[in-house]
């Protein structure tokens, strides 16, 4: 889907029932997640990621995060328990005003509406840890490589970019170490 449309559909998923459209959880519809329990679900999450990366012996720097695709600020809000500053970025105004206003007790968070088919709001190696989640499969695979080089643009150097891209539900055995540590060089 071209970045026009995605930003169609988001905003109006925004205005509709923006909690349930980023946790489209059974039984969440039409404004039934409390909100605890909404923020709560990222703080797991993000609290099981930086568990699995320091158990391959990922080392993180703890200075800046980004949120890439990051509707209310669910993960937003828990990267700033484990980070000193945290961006959230994200293509629907109504997501991001919503962030704002969910998250306006919060220090150390920062939230930015982003139009464009890139992260050029932010200077090169602004970041030392990048998460996406259940964000890229939304996306046409142009637009998702294009953001993916971004991703690695922002990053310092040693910075860690975790992300996902389902393509289907997939189980079987744990990915071996060497599969949890990669070098790119432009």
């Amino acid at each position: 889907m071209e970045i026009e449309g995605l930003q169609r559909n988001w905003q109006a998923l925004g205005e509709q029932d923006p909690l349930w459209a980023i946790l489209s959880t059974p039984g969440k519809r039409r404004g039934a997640w409390d909100l605890d329990e909404f923020f709560a679900t990222g703080q797991t999450d993000v609290g099981s990621i930086m568990t699995v990366l320091s158990e391959h012996e990922v080392a993180v720097q703890r200075g800046r995060a980004l949120d890439f695709g990051c509707g209310v600020g669910r993960l937003t809000r828990a990267l700033a328990e484990h980070f000193d500053r945290c961006d959230g970025v994200d293509l629907a105004a109504s997501m991001v005003e919503q962030a704002q206003a969910l998250n306006r007790d919060r220090g150390r968070i920062w939230f930015h509406h982003n139009q464009a088919p890139n992260l050029e709001l932010f200077a090169d190696r602004s970041f030392d840890f990048v998460l996406t989640l259940l964000v890229l499969q939304h996306m046409e695979p142009g637009l998702m490589t294009e953001y993916l080089a971004e991703f690695v643009r922002v990053l310092r150097p040693g910075g860690v970019a975790y992300f996902n891209v389902p393509e289907r539900a997939v189980l079987g055995d744990p990915l071996p170490p060497e599969a949890w540590v990669a070098s790119v060089s432009l």
